[in-house]
């Protein structure tokens, strides 16, 4: 497996890999290691990933060929490609109509502060 392109930052950690025999990917970090992270789909909620080793991943479904559909569904979640580009910041992800929020920053959730603040005099 040969590393293409790799990114680190204080809070970060990107890497794109490839082989000969493999297909390439694309795995990141994410901003607060383990949880379930929602995906969206044009602001929609469409699924969710969790995640139990702090990263998270873009894999071609090409590239499981063989693999049983019902399999893979346990282990993520299965989309089309999107069209645009892949965007990771702050363990944030988007990719065309795609979206993924680690940070803290989902803009689809609302918060209770907000809420709060809402109620205030």
């Amino acid at each position: 497996m040969q590393l293409q392109r790799e990114y680190d930052t204080a809070h970060e950690r990107i890497r794109e890999v490839s082989s000969p025999k493999l297909w390439p990917m694309i795995y990141w970090s994410t901003a607060y290691g383990d949880g379930c992270y929602p995906l969206y789909r044009d602001g929609r909620e469409i699924g969710s990933c969790g995640v139990d080793a702090g990263m998270l991943s873009v894999i071609p479904l090409e590239a499981l060929a063989g693999v049983e559909r019902n399999k893979l569904e346990t282990l993520g979640y299965i989309v089309d490609a999107p069209t645009g580009d892949l965007h990771i910041s702050g363990g944030d992800m988007t990719w065309g109509e795609l979206e993924m929020y680690t940070s803290g920053n989902d803009p689809y959730i609302e918060r209770e502060e907000d809420e709060e603040d809402l109620d205030a005099p």
